[in-house]
């Protein structure tokens, strides 16, 4: 059986040893709190950086959609002017 010294000193060292993992476990807390942080902050600037982006692309895209509007108006219009023109010549 263990004499009380040698429990005492047992139970010494398992309270060094919880305090140390204890401490471990504080410095790991800090460091998930610090990462969930950033990852926050990172999301939040992606989601930022992306609407920016998808307005940039709505403008342009509409930007595009008028122009081809605009061609196809133009294309439309020229065709019939060519086929009046052609009327016109093949009148004389």
């Amino acid at each position: 059986m263990p004499d009380l010294r040698t429990t005492a000193q047992r139970l010494e060292d398992v309270t060094a040893q919880a305090s140390y993992w204890k401490g471990k476990l504080r410095i790991i807390e800090k460091q998930m709190r610090k990462l969930e942080k950033e990852t926050k902050e990172e999301i939040s600037q992606v989601q930022v950086e992306t609407k920016q982006k998808e307005m940039v692309w709505n403008a342009e895209s509409d930007s595009l959609r008028r122009q081809i509007e605009q061609l196809t108006h133009q294309l439309i219009q020229a065709t019939a002017d060519k086929k009046e023109l052609q009327k016109r010549l093949g009148d004389v």
